[in-house]
């Protein structure tokens, strides 16, 4: 059982979203989206026809071990697969936390049987580089330090 959101913006039902996309790779990598998941992903990925996002900033707070890196990830490896050339900065408190879920991503790919990519470990260097059929993708771990 889950508790409404106090505040959410709500789904406008004549736009266009990228749930169904969400979805697909969610189920590629091995996770069923939580509710909250779904509404988040419908309403936060509404576009205009030429694509490009109704909300350019999203921002989300959940309790702690509530889905934020597992949402994380589908949008970032969604966004990347969908166009080419996208770069996906992943932020955290700290360097190890951020290469943490680099490094969980790139296990998920791994499981999920994607091909073509590239995990670089290194202190500061933490990175994916995935390329196929034309499109390029990095996801770098970000500290997130003042």
């Amino acid at each position: 059982m889950g508790a409404e959101p106090r505040f959410h913006t709500k789904r406008q039902g004549r736009r266009s979203s990228r749930l169904t996309e969400l979805e697909r790779v969610a189920v590629l990598l091995g996770y069923d989206l939580m509710p909250w998941q779904r509404d988040l992903f419908d309403v936060a990925t509404e576009h205009r026809a030429s694509g490009v996002p109704f909300f350019p900033t999203v921002v989300v707070t959940v309790p702690r071990q509530a889905g934020k890196s597992v949402a994380a990830k589908v949008l970032a490896l969604s966004r990347c697969l969908s166009a080419p050339d996208q770069t996906v900065l992943y932020m955290a408190q700290t360097r190890m936390h951020a290469a943490k879920h680099v490094e969980m991503l790139a296990q998920d790919m791994l499981r999920a049987g994607l091909e073509g990519f590239k995990y670089t470990r290194g202190v500061g260097q933490e990175q994916i580089v995935y390329c196929v059929s034309m499109r390029r993708m990095l996801v770098k771990m970000v500290p997130w330090e003042k």
